[in-house]
């Protein structure tokens, strides 16, 4: 995925079912199959405007009732009711995170799907035509708080209005990571606008660790020493939760990883935890020397948001570049390394691409080959941004944005054996001061 396929349109798949009813149909349902094609992230059906009668309700306001009144309600290819539409005419969608009234959020699988179509009493013959529409998944960049606290531990705001504030800071997904309890994950609601997405703060003596994705991954969160913790996390991996470890530097507040970091290598590090301070530079270097040596740990970026009053909700953010906003999709990305940190919401967004790999990815250049070509794409640039390239050498490559320019594109050639590809980018603060402002994962390079 790059910055230049967010400029895709949505791709619309359209088709008209047409069901003739006769009087011999009242009073029973006929069941209409349509097709849901595989990769769809939203289904919208519409059925074709009728005339109707006129009528008034009891406050005496005239509205239009489709006569006769036809039934039509949405089963998926398991036999579960999805969506009943009543007798209106306006389309309602269905995804797998929102759904509009009268319809619930379902995955969107593909197969063989029924309308469910009936009249309680019919006089004559009728045509009821009924539009099915199908939104293909394609590349998108969501911009999300991936570390966050309520009033359900010790945040000061409630999940209702957490959920508000994130709608007003720009954010497209959040997940709610409360210290040792999910009872706030009960109040979350996802809109078309915002994905919200359960999670828990496993909170020890000696590190804290996220688990993201599920309301209850856990049994408890009771663990005394590294083995017990160790046995928790990976209680909750094993039900299908992302796993970070968090801020594992924090030496400020005494909340630094006090066991080994590099027995959990299929975990996520978080190493931008709130405003870019030495906790956050110390993670980042420990994080650079281990890809340097090889490894291929992946990292993630939260505010740790509690209130207004010490930090700022999406500050930093963790960009993912997913296919839908769909839950499943969005912890994929992040697993995947498929994300990158930024200061804010408005700081340069990148993506990295070799042939069909992208950032978190392992690309294989080619049988023989000593190098690999990578494209470089970042936008809501400024002048005077500082774009850093950070191989397995350390920083490699510098590029500085000139006067009028808001985006980069470049192409290099990368030995193999600099085994990875990062994007760091600085830019100056009102004082001059070149600040942090976002962070990629790497692209991965291996010899075939």
């Amino acid at each position: 995925m790059q910055l230049s396929d967010l400029k895709q349109a949505p791709v619309w798949r359209s088709d008209w079912l047409t069901i003739e009813l006769t009087p011999a149909d009242a009073g029973r349902y006929r069941r209409v199959p349509f097709t849901l094609a595989e990769g769809q992230q939203l289904l919208e059906i519409r059925p074709e405007a009728r005339a109707g009668e006129e009528r008034k309700d009891g406050e005496g306001f005239a509205y239009k009732m489709p006569r006769p009144y036809v039934d039509i309600t949405v089963e998926n290819p398991q036999g579960r009711l999805v969506a009943n539409l009543m007798a209106r005419t306006k389309p309602v969608r269905i995804g797998e995170e929102t759904a509009s009234p009268g319809c619930l959020p379902t995955s969107l699988e593909p197969g063989t799907w029924q309308l469910l179509v009936g009249v309680k009493a019919l006089s004559e013959d009728l045509v009821c035509r009924v539009e099915i529409r199908q939104l293909a998944r394609q590349p998108q960049l969501l911009v999300g708080e991936t570390h966050m606290h309520s009033c359900h531990s010790d945040g000061r705001l409630t999940v209702e209005r957490l959920l508000a504030k994130a709608v007003e800071n720009r954010l497209d997904y959040l997940i709610l990571t409360d210290h040792n309890t999910v009872s706030g994950c009960r109040e979350l609601v996802s809109t078309p606008e915002l994905t919200a997405i359960p999670g828990i703060e496993l909170t020890w003596f000696s590190g804290h660790a996220n688990l993201l994705g599920l309301a209850e991954p856990v049994r408890s969160f009771f663990a005394n020493g590294a083995a017990e913790m160790a046995d928790v996390m990976a209680e909750g991996r094993a039900a299908g939760a992302v796993v970070v470890i968090n801020h594992p530097f924090d030496r400020t507040f005494d909340l630094a990883w006090k066991h080994s970091l590099t027995a959990f290598p299929n975990h996520l590090y978080e190493v931008w935890n709130g405003p870019y301070t030495r906790r956050n530079r110390d993670a980042v270097a420990w994080w650079q020397e281990r890809l340097a040596e090889g490894e291929r740990y992946r990292v993630i970026g939260g505010s740790d948001y509690h209130s207004d009053l010490d930090l700022t909700l999406g500050q930093p953010a963790t960009a993912v570049w997913t296919w839908s906003r769909a839950r499943a999709d969005i912890l994929a990305a992040l697993e995947a390394g498929h994300s990158f940190i930024m200061a804010a919401a408005d700081s340069p967004r990148v993506s990295l691409q070799c042939g069909d790999w992208m950032m978190g990815d392992v690309a294989l250049p080619g049988a023989g080959e000593a190098a690999a070509v990578v494209r470089i794409e970042l936008d809501q640039l400024r002048a005077g941004d500082r774009i850093e390239v950070w191989t397995a050498v350390g920083r490699s490559r510098t590029f500085t944005v000139p006067q009028g320019a808001v985006a980069f594109e470049h192409e290099l050639c990368l030995p193999v054996d600099e085994r990875f590809c990062r994007i760091e980018v600085w830019r100056p603060d009102w004082d001059g001061e070149p600040q942090l402002a976002t962070l990629t994962n790497p692209l991965f390079l291996q010899e075939d």
